[in-house]
C-alpha cells in the first residue's frame, strides 16, 4: 500500500479510549488508527525488527512480538505441493500481505475495520472462518475454493466474516455442471450474486470483486491475513 495513504501525522489527536480489552487492533477501541496498524503489520512483513518499530510508533514491542511471531508462523506454512502457502514471491521476497493499491480496495479495507468495532478477538465465528481459511487458501486465487460436498464449511466461514464486507462486493464464480439453484438452496446466505467460471471443476469459488472491472480483489486475502495476525491468544494490550 502506497504510503500516502497511510496518514499518521495526527495520530495522537485521533486516538480514541480503549472502551475494553477484546478489541481489535485498528478500530476505534483500540485507541490505535488501522492506518497505523496497517503500516506496521507491512514493515514486520518486510521484517522490520519489533523493537525498533516499538520506539518508532511508541507501540507495546510485547504486541509486536506477538504479531511477528504470527506472521512468521504464516511465512512457513506450506501447501499440499510443499510450496508456502501465504509468500507471494518465495523466490524474490517472503512478503505475505498483497499490496493494497485502488480506490475501491481501500474503501472495502475502511469498511472492514469499521464491522470489526462490533466483534472482539475472540468471537468464535471469526475465528473458526481464519481456521478455514488457513487450511483453504491458495497463492493462486485472491477468493476461496470449495469443493461442491464443502457447503456446511463454506457457511462456516461465511457466518464469520460476510459482514465484515460491503455485500455489494461479494460474488460466487460457479462452473456449469454444479447447479446455481441446488447450492442456493444449501447456502444460508442466499442474495450473494453467482458468474459464471469454466477453470472450476466440481467446486465454487468465494470472493470479492470489483465493481469497475470484475476482476477478484486480493484486499479479501490482505484482511484474512491481517485477522490471523491479529488474533493472538493472550495478546497484551498496550
Amino acid at each position: 500500500m502506497p504510503d500516502e495513504y497511510i496518514n499518521t501525522s495526527k495520530i495522537k489527536g485521533d486516538l480514541v479510549q480503549a472502551e475494553d480489552s477484546n478489541f481489535f487492533y485498528g478500530t476505534s477501541k483500540s485507541s490505535y488508527p488501522f492506518s497505523l496498524v496497517i503500516k506496521i503489520l507491512k514493515a514486520l512483513d518486510q521484517s522490520y525488527t519489533p523493537e525498533l518499530l516499538a520506539q518508532k510508533y511508541d507501540f507495546s514491542i510485547e504486541t509486536l512480538i506477538l504479531w511477528q511471531q504470527n506472521i512468521l508462523r504464516l511465512k512457513q506454512l506450506k501447501n499440499r505441493k510443499n510450496r508456502p502457502r501465504f509468500i507471494i514471491n518465495a523466490d524474490k521476497s517472503q512478503r505475505i500481505l498483497p499490496h493494497i493499491e485502488t480506490t475501491e480496495e481501500k474503501i472495502v479495507l475502511e469498511y472492514f475495520f469499521k464491522q470489526l468495532n462490533q466483534h472482539s478477538c475472540d468471537d468464535i465465528h471469526i475465528l473458526n472462518s481464519l481456521h478455514i481459511f488457513e487450511m483453504k487458501a491458495n497463492i493462486s486465487h485472491a477468493g476461496l475454493i470449495f469443493n461442491s460436498a464443502e457447503v456446511r464449511l463454506a457457511n462456516r466461514f461465511l457466518t464469520g466474516i460476510y459482514s465484515l464486507f460491503p455485500t455489494k462486493y461479494w460474488q460466487i464464480a460457479l462452473p456449469l455442471k454444479i447447479s446455481q439453484d441446488k447450492l442456493t438452496e444449501k447456502l444460508q446466505i442466499k442474495s450473494i450474486p453467482y458468474r459464471m467460471n469454466s477453470s472450476l471443476s466440481n467446486a465454487f469459488k468465494l470472493e470479492l470483486v470489483s465493481q469497475n472491472n470484475e476482476k477478484a480483489l486480493t484486499v479479501l486475502r490482505y484482511c484474512m491475513l491481517v485477522l490471523l495476525i491479529l488474533c493472538t491468544p493472550s495478546q497484551p494490550r498496550s
